[in-house]
């Protein structure tokens, strides 16, 4: 009677066992890190003066570490990323924007530059552009190769600053003034961003990615510039408008870290 309990008990294990190992599994969470380059397809800044004013580069780098998928089912998931945005132009727009002052003006004045450029000061978690996303992800897995199509919204933000600029007249008295208001210092855009990563398999848990993003915002900064004769007080006024539609083809390369399997 003991042998055959013994018996018994070793083919519910054995069979248990078997089952387990014939059960399916996806994975639950992927870590998703990424480093690439951000391509216009439609350029906001135009050439201006104010162009040295705003915290933004059409052509930029960007790096995400925090970017996760969550898969509810083995074909769908929500994802989140959070990207920061920069451009080597940064550290140089204060030195364009005393060099285009000097080419405009300095001839015929000397010039006092007052603004809240800080732009050279580079931020290894936001950078200076920041986007946040959340989207529905579907998932085609084969034993090497993921491919991950995604719909996201988000929000795209960054600065923008003023500028006071006094022009001397040389070799007279005359003083004017010269101010670059943008009205809002702070700029928050809606953001769709449809997006398509390839993964390829490495090692059981983890791949090597490939993203591509399309991006669209409309922004709405707009500049007043306001010229003013200290002396007489005579002052004229003109806009500078950077109300445009925003395209950006994002291209990147990471890795996808696989976290944790569950059995359906």
């Amino acid at each position: 009677m003991k042998k055959f309990l013994i018996i018994i008990a070793i083919l519910i294990l054995y069979s248990a066992s078997f089952a387990q190992e014939n059960q399916r599994t996806y994975s639950e969470w992927y870590y998703k890190p990424s480093v690439g380059i951000n391509i216009p397809a439609s350029n906001m800044l135009s050439g201006e003066i104010t162009d040295n004013l705003i915290g933004y580069d059409d052509n930029s780098v960007y790096w995400q570490f925090i970017s996760a998928n969550y898969f509810f089912s083995p074909k769908w998931g929500i994802e989140f990323a959070f990207q920061a945005n920069t451009s080597s132009r940064f550290s140089k727009k204060i030195d364009q924007l005393n060099n285009e002052l000097n080419n405009e003006f300095g001839n015929k004045n000397y010039i006092n530059t007052n603004t809240g450029t800080r732009y050279d000061r580079f931020n290894i978690i936001g950078g200076n552009i920041e986007k946040g996303f959340l989207g529905v992800v579907y998932r085609y897995e084969t034993p090497k190769i993921v491919i991950l199509p995604k719909m996201l919204i988000g929000v795209t933000s960054f600065h923008s600053t003023y500028g006071i600029i006094y022009l001397k007249e040389k070799n007279t008295n005359n003083i004017s003034q010269l101010s670059y208001d943008p009205k809002t210092y702070t700029n928050n855009y809606f953001t769709l961003a449809p997006s398509l990563t390839f993964g390829y398999r490495l090692s059981e848990r983890i791949l090597a990615n490939i993203d591509f993003t399309y991006s669209f915002y409309q922004t709405n900064i707009e500049y007043t510039k306001e010229h003013t004769n200290l002396f007489t007080q005579n002052k004229t006024t003109e806009n500078i408008s950077y109300k445009k539609g925003i395209s950006t083809i994002s291209v990147g390369a990471g890795i996808i870290i696989e976290l944790r399997k569950v059995y359906y």
